[in-house]
């Protein structure tokens, strides 16, 4: 009998000033009094930047398998183009960590976990404005995002080499580049 895959949410981690200070998303979901859950999030992410529109993807909370790739629980994300402008403010405002990542101009690929009403439910207009349906806060999981795409295209592409042989790689001294 075929067994299905364990799954289990991604916890992707909110960016530190080093890799090492970087903190779990889970743990501001926790103290957020509003959230239950980190499953209650969307995963947006910044697929195409106008002069004055945003095009952003919205899909539920994804899953990883036993692989370590992500899983979304729909097969098509949900398009939703939306006012520049609009969608910087809300980021300058909204955006946690906030300081300078706050102010970074934004880019294709960003990616967000954000509480958000369903767009496709909404009038043109109203789509427009993410303030509409997107909820405070705006964690940005960008960095954690990439590395999970990387991941999974490296994946493919090679053959997975025994935990064994990684952890002794990873302990070896690393050579200096001259």
């Amino acid at each position: 009998m075929r067994q299905r895959p364990e799954q289990r949410h991604w916890q992707p981690r909110l960016p530190g000033a080093e890799r090492a200070g970087a903190s779990p998303l889970a743990a501001h979901v926790a103290a957020h009094p509003e959230i239950e859950s980190i499953a209650e999030l969307s995963y947006v992410a910044v697929d195409e930047l106008g002069e004055d529109l945003v095009t952003l993807l919205v899909s539920r909370w994804p899953s990883v398998d036993r692989s370590g790739r992500l899983r979304f629980p729909t097969s098509e994300p949900t398009a939703v183009d939306v006012d520049r402008a609009a969608l910087e403010q809300l980021l300058r405002r909204s955006r946690v960590p906030g300081g300078r990542l706050a102010r970074r101009p934004l880019r294709e690929g960003d990616a967000f976990a954000v509480r958000t009403d369903d767009p496709a439910g909404l009038a043109a207009p109203d789509r427009r404005d993410p303030a509409r349906w997107m909820r405070r806060p705006v964690y940005d999981i960008t960095a954690d995002a990439r590395d999970a795409a990387k991941a999974s295209f490296y994946g493919v592409l090679g053959k997975p080499i025994p935990p064994a042989l990684a952890a002794d790689i990873a302990a070896r001294p690393r050579h200096e580049e001259r």
